[in-house]
């Protein structure tokens, strides 16, 4: 659920394709048939891809290798080097035929300082682009760490990627069948000491640092309170209704 809540705090606005069609950029051809199959579970479909993606994709693909979706680049990167996964990045985020992008990443060195590049491309795209990790340990806490600080959202299931990514691209569709508009933030603030908070602070907020900010906002949350000892958390328990 938290992460579904962040690919969508990355993405909040729906795509103004409105559209389901996406890319899938992969290193390896099993995990793009997955990638596929996960897609197509959850109401996803492959983008055909454009004449022009396609033309792009032949300069780096060997001439044995048709162009297809999903994109498998590793026979690309074996005969052109990383700048492959590049070309290939920025030709899938500028396809007007794909919705949003669900990249492949093998975190083993190369790609290391790729993140600020990829995040400007996506900007510049103006689409949901998610991005499945695997790879060396350490290579790939560090690509993962650069990338939240780009805003990128990775992750390191496969289908967990394929999912947030589907969260983003339903966003119409869920808004109405619900029948409601989006929340109108005007009006709406934090209390001083909250936004002070906020302002001054970095790294992941605690359950109920977060709660307080919700409630803050009006948005209903489940009340608690923080206790000092086993007798103050017995007393308040049964305050909120608890039956022991």
């Amino acid at each position: 659920m938290m992460d579904i809540c962040r690919a969508l705090a990355r993405f909040p606005e729906p795509p103004k394709s409105n559209g389901r069609r996406i890319a899938v950029l992969t290193v390896s051809g099993g995990a793009g048939i997955v990638s596929a199959d996960f897609a197509d579970e959850i109401g996803l479909e492959l983008s055909e891809l454009s004449e022009t993606t396609r033309s792009e994709l032949a300069r780096v693909y060997p001439d044995w290798m048709p162009v297809a979706n999903p994109v498998d680049l590793w026979p690309a990167i074996e005969a052109k080097g990383p700048d492959a996964f590049r070309i290939a990045f920025e030709a899938l985020c500028a396809d007007p035929t794909v919705d949003a992008v669900l990249f492949h990443l093998f975190a083993l060195g190369f790609l290391d300082e790729s993140a600020p590049i990829l995040a400007k491309t996506i900007r510049k795209a103006n689409k949901p682009v998610i991005g499945w990790l695997i790879g060396l340990r350490e290579s790939l806490e560090t690509f993962q760490r650069r990338a939240a600080e780009e805003g990128i959202p990775v992750f390191r299931e496969l289908y967990r990627a394929t999912e947030c990514l589907a969260a983003v691209l339903k966003q119409p569709l869920r808004l109405k069948e619900r029948e409601v508009e989006p929340a109108p933030s005007e009006g709406l603030r934090l209390p001083a000491d909250l936004d002070e908070l906020l302002t001054n602070r970095s790294g992941a907020l605690d359950e109920h640092l977060s709660k307080r900010i919700l409630a803050a906002l009006n948005i209903p949350v489940v009340e608690e309170r923080v206790v000092a000892s086993p007798d103050e958390a017995a007393k308040v328990a049964a305050g909120l209704g608890f039956r022991w």
